[in-house]
């Protein structure tokens, strides 16, 4: 269902391997072991829900698709979001590796080419395309069931940003 390199990102996420700023820190790298964002440590649970862009994209999808909570820790995904058995497993992990995904891309660009993005809500539109490039992977009811949930989502988006209004440069932080 993922394809290969997600596999892989899927597993170094799990088992603590990528290179983060703390993990990097303890093989004697010089750079800072700090977020870009939110200058707390860096590792894997901040990256993918701790960071205010993380936080901003789970609270985003559990308000577009009106889910009652979302995982805060990767523990508390793989034990409660994602526990072996549950009838949409497959769909699920399938969204959360390409929210974790995406989150790990653009973490990538601020800390190695220091690129940020524009507004927060340009996370989302990455994650919205990722879903669509990926699509074809899922199983029939899965693609139906994602289209759906993508709607819902760059409906939620147009709204929060015609409330929120969205200037057309300038970084958001």
């Amino acid at each position: 269902m993922l394809p290969m390199k997600l596999k892989v990102f899927r597993w170094l996420a799990v088992q603590d391997r990528l290179q983060t700023g703390l993990s990097l820190k303890k093989i004697k790298w010089k750079g800072c072991h700090k977020c870009r964002l939110c200058r707390v440590p860096e590792d894997v649970n901040h990256i993918f829900f701790g960071c205010v862009v993380a936080r901003f994209v789970w609270i985003s999808f559990k308000e577009a698709l009106g889910w009652e909570k979302f995982p805060t820790s990767l523990q508390e995904l793989l034990e409660y979001w994602l526990p072996l058995g549950v009838s949409n497993y497959s769909f699920r992990l399938f969204l959360s590796v390409i929210i974790f995904w995406v989150l790990w891309k653009c973490r990538n660009k601020m800390v190695i080419e220091g690129v940020f993005l524009a507004q927060p809500t340009k996370i989302i539109y990455k994650i919205l395309s990722a879903f669509q490039r990926w699509r074809v992977l899922l199983k029939e009811a899965d693609r139906h069931r994602m289209d759906e949930q993508r709607k819902m989502v760059e409906s939620w988006l147009s709204s929060f940003e015609a409330v929120r209004g969205v200037p057309d440069d300038g970084p958001w932080l």
